[in-house]
C-alpha cells in the first residue's frame, strides 16, 4: 500500500509499529508519521489500541496522547472484525487529509482550521517538515 508500512515489533504479533505517509496532493503530502498498534488477546472481536508516536497537529488526534478520534477504534459497536491492519492504517491516512471538525479532540487545531485556514495550513506544513526530520534521524 502506498505510503503505509507496518510490522510487528516482536514474535507475539500483539505489538506493531507503523508509518503512514501523507496522501498525494494533500497538506500532509511528504509527511511521515509513526504509530503504535497494540492488539489484545481479544482481537479480532475488539479493535487495536492505536496511538500516533509522531503526533500530528490535527483536529482528530489528541495532542497529548496521540490517540486518533476514529469511531470504529473506540466503539465496540462500530468495530468490524474484518478490518485488517492495512484497513485501519488506510483510514488514519485518509483522516489526516479529511478532518472531521464535529469530532475534534484537538480543539486548538479545529478552531484554527475554522477561523484561520491559512494559519492551520502553515501549522500542518511545519508538522510535515518536523516529521521528515524525525524520520531521517531514525534511518
Amino acid at each position: 500500500m502506498q505510503g503505509i508500512v507496518a510490522e510487528p515489533t516482536d514474535d507475539s504479533l500483539l505489538e506493531w509499529v507503523a508509518t503512514i505517509g501523507g496522501l498525494k496532493d494533500s497538506l500532509w503530502e511528504g509527511g511521515v508519521l509513526q504509530l503504535s498498534l497494540h492488539y489484545s488477546e481479544g482481537y479480532n472481536s475488539v479493535p487495536p489500541a492505536v496511538r500516533f508516536n509522531t503526533i500530528p497537529f490535527h483536529p482528530n488526534v489528541d495532542k497529548d496522547t496521540g490517540r486518533p478520534c476514529l469511531g470504529f477504534l473506540y466503539s465496540p459497536d462500530e468495530w468490524d472484525p474484518g478490518l485488517s491492519v492495512r484497513s485501519v492504517l488506510l483510514a488514519l491516512q485518509v483522516l489526516l487529509s479529511n478532518p472531521v471538525l464535529e469530532d475534534a479532540v484537538n480543539v486548538e487545531a479545529a478552531e484554527m482550521l475554522r477561523r484561520n485556514p491559512s494559519l492551520f495550513r502553515q501549522a500542518v506544513l511545519d508538522c510535515v517538515r518536523r516529521s521528515r526530520r524525525l524520520q531521517s534521524k531514525s534511518l
